[in-house]
């Protein structure tokens, strides 16, 4: 018997697929033979706006999406001239049926979520223009810095534990093995010899969420700090963006573009306090945010404060 075919997804499928994972995306979706593209706005490390386009085939996620730059459409190299449209040394692909430059994000597709696959995606896109603003500040190959980054995260994850004391890492093996437990392996990813670990979560509205929790030298004695990773843009009810320094929506700026939110007031930590806990009071955040921006009648803090107690309950 032949095998059925497969549904041709739809851009309401898109839709709903990036609504529910919390993907940020531009009005613009459009529907041609064989694929579906969508743009993304995203902004360099300078705070330049950019527009990326990702062109999804009708079978994705088993094909994988192409990214291309739309704004601006020109892109130029340090001597005024324009970038090769097809180059190992400035990753690019040539342009599409539509003009625009195709670029070649490195990225990879073992992640088990293909929400946060189509983040990395974007992600690495940034990257790319990261390096293209590198490069026509200063003249480096493009694929060059890239290579660097590359390389300092590569030997960010792989490099003996040299930060930390003995004791220190047995604890961070303790914290590790109770992050996996309870969100999962799949949802755990320790980063820059274990100073820092991502952990995916899902809101109660289903969408998705990276939180990055920051560990400093001294620790367990003094108290982490936590970052919203993903989504990188947080607004308010009317559509501002969220203040970077607010009491009442409890943001203490940003690190390495990435907000930071308060979670534990500093003399209310203890050394014996759980990173699960940590994580546990940013789900708690991020539902209140979440609560916060679809009515009207109730304040960030009042939502955080009905929210809180259950986080507490759910990691002692």
């Amino acid at each position: 018997m032949a095998e059925a075919q497969r549904p041709r997804i739809s851009k309401e499928d898109l839709r709903r697929y990036f609504d529910e994972r919390n993907l940020q995306v531009l009005p613009e979706c459009n529907e041609t033979s064989g694929q579906i593209s969508v743009d993304f706005a995203v902004r360099s490390l300078t705070g330049t706006k950019y527009t990326l386009r990702l062109y999804i085939p009708e079978d994705f996620p088993l094909s994988n999406p192409t990214l291309a730059v739309v704004r601006p459409p020109n892109l130029q190299q340090r001597n005024g001239t324009a970038i090769p449209e097809n180059a190992a040394e400035f990753q690019t692909l040539g342009r599409t049926h539509e003009g625009f430059q195709r670029i070649s994000p490195r990225y990879s597709t073992t992640n088990p979520n293909a929400g946060i696959f189509i983040h990395q995606i974007v992600m690495n896109g940034t990257l790319w223009l990261n390096a293209y603003e590198q490069h026509a500040a200063t003249g480096v190959i493009l694929a060059q810095y890239i290579q660097k980054y590359r390389h300092a995260e590569n030997e960010s994850h792989s490099a003996p534990m040299q930060f930390w004391s003995d004791a220190q890492v047995r604890r961070l093996a303790l914290e590790s093995d109770s992050l996996h437990e309870y969100f999962g392996r799949g949802k755990v990813n320790w980063r820059n010899d274990r100073r820092a670990v991502d952990v995916t979560i899902t809101s109660s509205q289903q969408k998705t969420y990276i939180l990055r929790v920051h560990f400093h030298h001294d620790y367990p004695n003094s108290c982490p700090s936590l970052a919203i990773v993903y989504p990188e843009e947080l607004f308010e009810e009317n559509g501002q963006p969220l203040p970077l320094h607010s009491q009442e929506f409890r943001t203490l700026g940003k690190k390495d573009g990435r907000f930071m939110i308060c979670h534990f007031a500093p003399s209310e930590w203890m050394d014996n306090c759980k990173t699960t806990r940590v994580v546990m009071k940013g789900l708690a955040w991020v539902n209140a945010y979440e609560q916060y921006s679809g009515q009207n009648d109730k304040s960030f803090q009042d939502c955080l404060r009905e929210l809180n107690q259950c986080s507490e309950e759910c990691a002692e």
